[in-house]
Parts: C-alpha cells; structure tokens; sequence
C-alpha cells in the first residue's frame, strides 16, 4: 500500500466529515419547524374540543325548550371545526413532507459514506463489498387508505427500496 493511497484515503475522509458539518443543524431546524407544526395541530384540536363541547351544550338546551333555537353563531360551529380539520390535515402533510426531506437527508448522507468507504478500501487494496443490510434510511413512505382526506388517523407505512435513497 503506497503512502500516496493513504493520504488520498484520508483527504476523502476529511471531506466526508466536512460534508456532515452542516447535517445536524438542517436536521433541527426541520425537526424545529415540525414542533411548531405540532404546537399549531395541537392547539387547533384543544379549540376544536372546546367549540363542539359548547355547540353540543347549546344544541342540547335548544332541543330541551322548544322556544329556543340555536343562535347563528352557534350554527356556524360545524363549518368552523371542519375548517380546523382541514387544517389540521394541511399541517399534518406538511410535517410529512419536512420528516421525508430528514430521512432524505440522512440517506444521502449513507449514501455518500458507503460510496467513500468502497473508495477507500479500493484505494487500501481491498476487494470493495457491498453493504448486505437493509438501512432504515432506504424506505420510502408511501400512503396507505387511512391517510386519504377524511380519515380522521394518518398512518404511514414504509417500503423498503434500495434505489428510493438516491438523491
């Protein structure tokens, strides 16, 4: 093995680790930007608790005294809470979105590692080897019928691909 090998297996290990230098703080930020998600979903449903508790509390008064009706304000409840729902899907999707971009981010990383660790054992004179386990980070969400507009659950069931993680 030549000292000329050496050092350019070390120069790609030194590049790989200045690759990772800014990893894990584009993690946090979206990991950041999904608990603010989270924060809004949250207080979404808490107003959504609160609204159909006082439009079940007035509908149930209204139908005790026949002379009572619901007021207009309370009439526009349901469109209210629907409106919350929606929401609450749209951020739901977009916390999705930022957690794939993460699982993304990391994969190309692996990526890169796999790549510069045949690299450098080429470079050692090593017979390079294919990596035989399947990596978390190769799946790729894909929607099941519970994650359609309307289901009140989102569940996400992860496929296994080798070629999904190519970025």
């Amino acid at each position: 093995m030549s000292t000329a090998n050496l050092e350019e297996a070390a120069s790609i290990a030194i590049e790989f680790i200045s690759s990772l230098d800014n990893l894990p703080h584009e993690v946090q930020h979206l990991l950041a930007e999904i608990q603010h998600k989270d924060a809004k979903v949250h207080e979404l449903q808490q107003e959504i608790t609160r609204e159909s508790a006082k439009y079940m509390r007035h509908s149930l008064r209204a139908s005790g005294a026949p002379a009572q009706t619901l007021s207009q304000k309370d009439l526009s409840i349901p469109q209210l809470v629907r409106a919350h729902h929606a929401e609450i899907d749209q951020l739901s999707d977009e916390k999705i979105a930022l957690a794939e971009r993460i699982v993304r981010l990391i994969a190309r990383a692996q990526v890169r590692l796999d790549a510069d660790v045949q690299k450098v054992m080429v470079l050692q004179g090593e017979e390079p080897v294919v990596p035989q386990t399947a990596s978390f980070y190769n799946a790729t969400p894909a929607r099941t019928p519970m994650t359609q507009r309307g289901g009140a659950f989102v569940s996400v069931k992860f496929i296994h691909s080798a070629s999904s993680c190519k970025a």
